[in-house]
């Protein structure tokens, strides 16, 4: 899998840079800078160039096979497969490496079929003969992918949602307890800062995120002391006891990763140590990285990848023994795991004694693959692919298992992870992956049988979903604390679209005159691809529940609610609430009322809308996005922050739909669903506390209460409890008209959850 190795780079972002090109100077002057900034790693720079010069040549085959290579480096595979489809399809003569790259690029977008008739071309009449040999290596690994292309059936691999990933790199994703990752991520060093992007100015740091039924939380260095200003930081491994840690360090090559060594790091009354360069590797001139540590009863073994010589080539997995706290030589892992390609990412499981690691030369689906070996130090065998699902056509990396039985963490670059502006495959996200029981396959295989198979309305609503619908900075209402507005999406859209020449001109102000250029477009491509987009998708989508509805069905859909972090959480968590509002308005006035009778139908089963709220606020940002009001260009004209601002709906369920998990809706779980008052004397009246929490994934709204006496009286009851959070009301029971005796009484919460309702008893006895 020799081509991989430009897809290696795809776990970083290519350099952006300003053309500063002097328009005086001839065509082949012009085509040698750019030449010499594809060498300077330069690529937007001498795109533009290409671009400009193929506007007066365009017959100029070799100057496009230039243009289209480019393309391909700064991971715009799209483009660059049209650019070579158009060469190898016209009838004049043109270079036969043509067919080499248009085969490149299909074999990434997964176009097996004609990455191999391309391949073949080359192999027929191309002349380079490592390109001839690359191509048919990758025939091969094609071939492999598509006879075992069938998703594995016992595994589910999520894809774990913002502010996990990023549209930048998120990598080593570690589980160190049911409700806290640790993970990597490598990112602009100032969010949508046009000069800082443009100077490449990237870090890489170790972050900690933990998960509550609201979700992840907005991720934060997990240490200062593995942090640095002078190295790149990433790649975690903790002993068992969580009390040692062996990480990266990188020297910044110009805001690049530059050569790696391991560091490791002791906990001390709570706090990390210094870190300390591991002894006996890191030598000069040589990487040394993704450190792995192995316990076992009176040894260590530390593995981790490296170029050191005495390997099979590229980056091979090594490992050093640790006994009495010295670090021995290194070894390398074999010639059934090492391969003249690179392997890479290693982790041991201790309990199977089965290391998994990544590799671009194993017989796999196409850039690196995740594999397992059995056995220990360099003794190992029975070497296996990780098949389809957990492998993809992109990089598939930093395989380790989770705290819970069936659960692991992956990074992937694959089609569905975000990227960075239109660089496709730019950019490693995490993924978590599950194993499915016999019981949810049973479950499964039930529901195949019985159920009715989804129509085509009701996959093409599930298509443009999330949809993603953007807010002008505290709008709707501005400087309001209220939870609800009147004000209807379109409307608000409209204002916003109107205010767009004013984000240019703030979102530029103070640049020079070709990045004030580039800023502007970045705006215009935000409202166009974005805003304009999410509004087109959002009339489809509404046209398609038209059509389901009719269908007498009951349709639920839920719409979550974000802000940016420019004010206070309490404030922000109102107005992702009045963003709701605002879509909900949308949806009644549409088509003169249409939705009105299904929102209002409560006492039907069918013919009805129900639509769940999930606002969240400002939790769920990256961090990425300025919180300083003083800093308006970017707190709220910069295209990150207004990628804040929105609302998405993210799920549509309806009589046909059984893949939506109860945990999404609201789930109403009393503390005591049964409570003993004990004696009462007739007479007096006795009052007490009712607890609950909202276990569910959506706002819990309760409508109404009913009772089966009136000696029951509810009081203060809060009406809308967010999702993870607890509630309670009181309750007084008036023994004036009670007979002395025992009784049970049922108290029902009409509520917004699946089900529409919960009960609980209250027992009690009156005496004299």
């Amino acid at each position: 899998m020799s081509l991989t190795k430009h897809l290696w780079k795809a776990l970083f972002l290519l350099i952006i840079s300003i053309s500063s090109i002097s328009y005086g100077q001839n065509s082949k002057e012009r085509e040698t800078t750019a030449d010499k900034y594809v060498i300077e790693q330069n690529y937007s720079q001498a795109t533009d160039i290409y671009s400009k010069l193929l506007k007066n040549d365009s017959l100029n085959y070799a100057l496009r096979i230039k243009y289209g290579k480019i393309l391909i480096l700064e991971h715009k595979y799209s483009k660059a497969f049209d650019e070579f489809n158009n060469i190898i399809n016209t009838k004049d003569d043109f270079p036969k490496e043509a067919f080499y790259y248009y085969a490149q690029t299909a074999e990434i977008l997964e176009k097996y079929n004609e990455a191999i008739n391309g391949y073949s071309k080359y192999i027929k009449y191309g002349k380079q003969a490592e390109l001839r040999r690359i191509a048919e290596q990758q025939i091969k690994q094609m071939q492999f992918a598509l006879s075992n292309k069938a998703d594995s059936i016992d595994i589910r691999i999520i894809h774990l949602p913002p502010p996990i990933n990023t549209e930048y790199s998120e990598f080593n994703a570690v589980q160190t307890s049911s409700n806290k990752l640790i993970f990597s991520r490598y990112h602009a060093q100032f969010a949508d800062s046009i000069e800082n992007v443009f100077s490449q100015n990237y870090l890489s740091d170790i972050y900690v995120t933990k998960q509550s039924v609201s979700g992840w939380s907005k991720p934060r260095i997990y240490s200062e002391k593995l942090s640095s200003n002078k190295y790149f930081s990433a790649n975690v491994s903790f002993t068992p006891n969580k009390r040692e840690v062996y990480f990266t360090r990188c020297y910044d090559n110009g805001g690049q990763i530059g050569r790696c060594m391991i560091y490791n790091s002791a906990l001390k009354n709570g706090k990390w140590s210094r870190p300390r360069k591991v002894e006996t590797i890191n030598k000069v001139d040589y990487t040394y990285s993704h450190p792995y540590i192995a316990i076992f009863e009176n040894y260590k073994i530390l593995y981790f990848s490296s170029d050191m010589p005495n390997g099979f080539g590229g980056k091979d997995i090594w490992y050093c023994m640790i006994r009495n706290n010295k670090i021995e030589e290194p070894l390398n892992a074999g010639s059934i795991v090492n391969t003249d390609g690179d392997e890479i990412t290693p982790y041991y499981d201790t309990e199977t004694q089965t290391l998994f690691f990544s590799s671009n030369k194993h017989e796999g689906y196409g850039g690196f693959d995740i594999f397992k070996v059995t056995g220990a130090l360099s003794s190992f065998k029975g070497l296996n692919n990780m098949g389809a699902g957990i492998n993809s056509p992109s990089n598939d990396l930093y395989y380790i298992k989770g705290i819970d039985d069936g659960t692991a963490f992956l990074s992937s670059n694959r089609k569905g992870s975000y990227f960075h502006g239109d660089r496709e495959n730019c950019c490693t996200d995490i993924y978590m992956i599950q194993q499915i029981t016999e019981t949810e396959e049973a479950i499964a295989e039930l529901e195949y049988t019985d159920s009715i198979p989804k129509d085509t309305t009701v996959i093409a609503i599930n298509k443009l979903l999330p949809l993603s619908l953007y807010f002008e900075n505290d709008m709707p209402d501005r400087k309001s604390i209220k939870t609800y507005t009147t004000s209807n999406y379109k409307d608000l859209l409209k204002e916003y679209i109107k205010a767009k020449e004013l984000y240019k001109k703030e979102y530029s102000k103070g640049l020079d005159r070709e990045e004030s250029i580039i800023a502007e477009q970045q705006i215009d491509d935000f409202f166009s691809k974005k805003v304009e987009n999410g509004f087109n998708d959002l009339n489809k989508f509404v046209e398609l529940l038209k059509t389901e509805l009719e269908q007498q069905k009951h349709v639920r859909i839920k719409i979550r609610g974000y802000a940016s972090p420019l004010n206070s959480p309490e404030y922000n968590l109102a107005l992702s609430k009045r963003r709701i509002s605002s879509l909900k308005n949308f949806i009644r006035q549409y088509d003169n009322g249409f939705f009105i009778k299904y929102l209002d139908n409560i006492t039907d089963t069918i013919n009805r809308l129900s639509i769940y709220e999930d606002p969240l606020g400002d939790s769920q940002s990256t961090g990425l996005v300025s919180d300083n009001p003083n800093d308006k260009r970017n707190s709220i004209y910069s295209r990150e922050a207004a990628l804040q601002r929105k609302i998405q709906i993210i799920m549509y369920s309806s009589d046909n739909s059984f893949e939506i998990s109860p945990n999404a809706y609201p789930i109403l779980k009393w503390k005591n669903n049964l409570i003993n008052v004990g004696n009462i004397k007739k007479g007096e009246n006795k009052s007490l506390i009712v607890y609950f929490e909202n276990k569910g994934e959506s706002e819990l709204i309760i409508k109404s209460f009913e009772k089966d006496c009136d000696c029951l009286q509810v009081q203060n009851p809060k009406k809308e409890i967010q999702a993870g959070k607890s509630g309670k009301f009181y309750l007084l029971i008036n023994t004036d008209d009670l007979n002395k005796g025992s009784y049970t009484q049922l108290i029902t919460l009409k509520t917004n959850e699946y089900m529409e309702e919960s009960t609980f008893k209250i027992k009690f006895e009156i005496i004299e």
